[in-house]
């Protein structure tokens, strides 16, 4: 017997990746992003970098304190 189940993003849904991901996007920020999500900076930071690796892209351009959409993630959505 097979189930359908999703592809997880390291223990977590993956919806739960790509809503970090769009509000560190939304925010400019990791750890504005915790903060609205209610979720350690370390777990958004984790929840990302797992993102772009089961999708093979990276998402973001990370400095020390923010993250900003990259080419490759823009390019994506069209």
């Amino acid at each position: 017997m097979t189930t359908n189940r999703p592809h997880r993003v390291r223990g977590h849904e993956p919806t739960t990746a790509m809503r970090a991901y769009v509000r560190v996007v939304e925010t400019g920020s990791f750890s504005q992003a915790a903060e609205q999500l209610a979720l350690p900076r370390s777990t958004i930071s984790k929840l990302v970098t797992d993102l772009e690796a089961h999708l093979a892209i990276k998402l973001l351009n990370r400095t020390t304190r923010h993250g900003t959409a990259s080419a490759g993630s823009s390019n994506q959505s069209r």
